[in-house]
């Protein structure tokens, strides 16, 4: 799966540079779960159905975790949802814009994979508690497109950026389910409301 191109972490990690990616430490992990406590929200993602969570060999591609297929590797995965937590405050308490983020992902994609990429939105995409998750469907009839969508969600102090890559072996339909069951598992709660729970 090293082939992929990764191409919102590279455009994130310029337009925030400072804060980058938050660390395997911040996270905590039940089995095939991610809690993640933020500034203001606590994130809760589950891995969708047929795929577990991997975190050692996903970091070292600036994911903050990845799911892949039960019985796969991280480097020899046929189809992975990368996910990547990224603060949007630098070191100087200044406030990186999620929307700016995403136009440089959008436009460092036409750049790399030319004009005849296809990046369309999708309409009316929601996360588990019913927030917006701003959704880019990429596709291009003239080759294979290892990336195949891209997801959003402004946690107003974090980013959280879900990509969706697969290998021609993996059938792009069954990997946009997954992708879409991994958006639906995705939880965003009050900060704190974890701990005042246990």
């Amino acid at each position: 799966m090293k082939w992929f191109v990764r191409m919102t972490a590279i455009a994130a990690l310029i337009a925030i540079a400072a804060s980058g990616s938050l660390l395997a430490q911040d996270l905590v992990t039940d089995s095939n779960a991610v809690i993640y406590e933020g500034a203001r929200l606590s994130y809760v993602m589950a891995a969708p159905v047929g795929f577990v969570l991997e975190m050692a060999e996903s970091q070292i591609d600036d994911y903050s975790f990845a799911f892949v297929p039960e019985g796969e590797t991280y480097t020899e995965a046929t189809v992975l949802i990368g996910v990547t937590i990224y603060s949007l405050n630098d070191s100087t308490g200044n406030r990186g814009s999620a929307e700016r983020i995403m136009q440089m992902d959008t436009s460092g994609m036409r750049d790399h994979f030319g004009q005849t990429l296809s990046i369309r939105p999708l309409e009316a995409v929601t996360n588990a508690t019913g927030q917006p998750v701003i959704v880019f469907y990429l596709e291009d009839k003239t080759r294979f497109m290892p990336n195949v969508m891209t997801g959003y969600f402004d946690g107003t102090e974090e980013l959280v950026i879900l990509e969706l890559i697969i290998t021609p072996d993996f059938p792009r339909f069954l990997a946009e389910d997954a992708f879409m069951e991994a958006l639906d598992s995705f939880k965003t709660l009050v900060q704190g409301s974890l701990t005042k729970q246990r």
